[in-house]
């Protein structure tokens, strides 16, 4: 999965965003789309700065890191169906004052031009008795100052409420000032699209990374599950004829992620930290490099669960599905635990299941949940506020508790 770049043709222009669709850009010559279409119609000559956003492309990626409507306070209901409601963000600032300074808000239809209308107003009027009510907590020890400061929001209260308020022509929002405001109205723009673009750009930055890290959990178990076909039961720690572990899963899953020139380099009747095998452990495959994870390139967070019962039971070092009595879809096979219990990736540790505290160790790296891959192959973001008992149902294979990871 990419993550946004930032593309500077010349002194005077720059593109933010994924690799491929900038090089999409820059190929398509005498072509239009919808962004193209955006730049002609909304650019002069005599402006300083111009900044499009066209909404389409990013409106998946907005929706799955927001919150359901029906998880919101009811006040702020609806503010989340606004990325529905914009085609299109345009900002101009010019620094000359030559013309004016405003953001556009093209909605998709008027209807849901007057309602996003409707709504901003609503924010502000929220806003602005949320500000009012904190003063009050704050001074209303001091009667003098509170009189003042409620004097003087009488004065220049509506006034900056209708600074903030849109024009609404048709299907489009205008916020914009008169030329003896902008100052202030440059500020406000400003203001407004660091505001805007900030939160667009982490919320792209945490999207890439969840699907990347998604993506190597998958490839993770894909090689667990070749490595099953090949030996009739899924990988587990190699160990020696006394059953002590010497080396990781991961190391013996190497051969499946086309990776069997570094498996054979490893002296696999040693352990981990031998003289020999610890010098490859700084050769840990992409695969097991978190995106999300702080730690070097020597550990990983991407751990199973040891105990009875589980996946990586130390009791049973040859699970198979026959084992698997809850359902492959049902169970989990690999996670992407938190920083605090990261490994050295050919170390042969996993996480310690705690089944009064399965969550102890998982959450922290995504906002809101957690990474992990199903005996069956598939992957999935699970919500930190899973029920813990679940969670354990889901990590035992055989309790016969069954969950399904998709509710949650």
């Amino acid at each position: 999965p990419e993550e946004p770049v930032l593309y500077v043709p010349n002194d005077k222009t720059f593109v933010f965003g994924m690799e491929s669709f900038i090089k999409k850009m820059l190929s398509a010559k005498g072509s239009t789309s919808g962004l193209i279409d955006l730049v002609k119609k909304s650019t002069s000559e005599e402006d300083h700065f111009n900044a499009f956003l066209n909404v389409e492309p990013v409106r998946a990626i907005i929706d799955q890191n927001l919150p359901p409507k029906n998880q919101l306070p009811l006040p702020f209901q609806p503010f989340r169906s606004i990325p529905d409601d914009i085609e299109s963000v345009v900002m101009r600032f010019s620094a000359s004052g030559g013309s004016k300074n405003y953001v556009k808000f093209n909605a998709v239809d008027e209807d849901a031009a007057a309602k996003v209308s409707r709504t901003i107003e609503q924010a502000i009027s929220m806003g602005h008795g949320m500000l009012m009510s904190q003063i009050a907590s704050e001074f209303n020890d001091q009667p003098v100052m509170m009189k003042a400061l409620e004097d003087y929001d009488e004065r220049v209260g509506d006034r900056i409420e209708g600074m903030l308020k849109p024009t609404v022509e048709g299907r489009t929002l205008i916020f914009v000032a008169p030329n003896e405001q902008a100052e202030l109205t440059n500020v406000a723009i400003v203001g407004t699209l660091v505001g805007m673009l900030l939160p667009a750009v982490q919320q792209v930055r945490v999207a890439a990374r969840r699907t990347q890290s998604l993506n190597q959990l998958r490839q993770i178990c894909l090689a667990s599950l070749n490595y099953e076909s090949a030996h009739r039961h899924f990988p587990g720690n190699i160990a020696d004829d006394d059953g002590k572990p010497l080396l990781s899963w991961r190391v013996a899953i190497l051969p499946y992620l086309e990776e069997n020139e570094l498996y054979e380099q490893f002296h696999l009747d040693e352990p981990w930290d031998s003289p020999h095998n610890i010098e490859l452990i700084d050769q840990m495959p992409e695969v097991f490099r978190s995106p999300n994870s702080i730690h070097p390139n020597t550990k990983t967070v991407y751990l199973g669960f040891e105990g009875e019962g589980t996946m990586f039971d130390p009791d049973e070092p040859k699970v198979g599905f026959r084992s698997i009595t809850d359902g492959s879809s049902n169970t989990i096979l690999c996670v992407e635990a938190n920083d605090e219990v990261a490994v050295e990736w050919s170390k042969p540790q996993d996480i310690k299941f705690d089944p009064d505290f399965p969550n102890a160790h998982v959450g922290g790296l995504l906002p809101g949940g957690f990474n992990v891959s199903l005996a069956d192959g598939s992957t999935h973001f699970v919500s930190i506020a899973i029920d813990p008992q679940a969670l354990a149902n889901l990590i035992l294979r055989d309790d016969g508790n069954v969950v399904n990871v998709t509710n949650w």
